[in-house]
């Protein structure tokens, strides 16, 4: 295990902005494959670098990394040490835990448009982040805006 080389905005999305100088979302990418061993590692060894690119940044998009299951995505996430609920609370759509901090989405059916909104902004103690995390994507359409 050596030092993952790391592409930072060099693999723009469409929807990529720039403010102040800086790119939103950040996008990081491994320059080589990795096995799903060296991710942890990685993002283990790299997690003080990686909260201050998404305070500066406001949005990381973690993309070419071996993160394939819920259960991967799970171990990911543990890496950084946040603080998790226990149970999804409030929101207007039924979630159901998977494994660990690990929910679905919403259940509601593909053909449905899901509005903008603020998610469970209204709570006294909303999240202080948001984790996305695409198992399968749609065929059409299926984005998820971010500002």
């Amino acid at each position: 295990w050596g030092p993952m080389q790391i592409i930072n905005p060099t693999l723009p999305v469409p929807q990529q902005k720039e403010f102040d100088g800086k790119v939103f979302p950040l996008i990081k990418s491994p320059d080589t494959p990795v096995s799903y061993d060296d991710t942890l590692k990685w993002a283990k060894e790299s997690k003080d670098a990686i909260l201050a690119d998404l305070k500066s940044h406001g949005a990381i998009l973690f993309r070419g990394f071996p993160v394939k299951t819920p259960e991967d995505y799970n171990g990911f996430l543990q890496q950084f040490d946040f603080k998790f609920k226990d149970a999804w609370l409030g929101g207007g759509q039924p979630r159901h835990r998977i494994v660990g901090p690990v929910h679905t989405s919403t259940e509601s059916p593909p053909h449905l448009k899901i509005p903008f909104h603020h998610e469970i902004a209204y709570l006294p103690e909303y999240p202080g982040s948001l984790m996305f995390f695409c198992e399968q994507p749609p065929a059409a359409d299926g984005e998820t805006p971010i500002l």
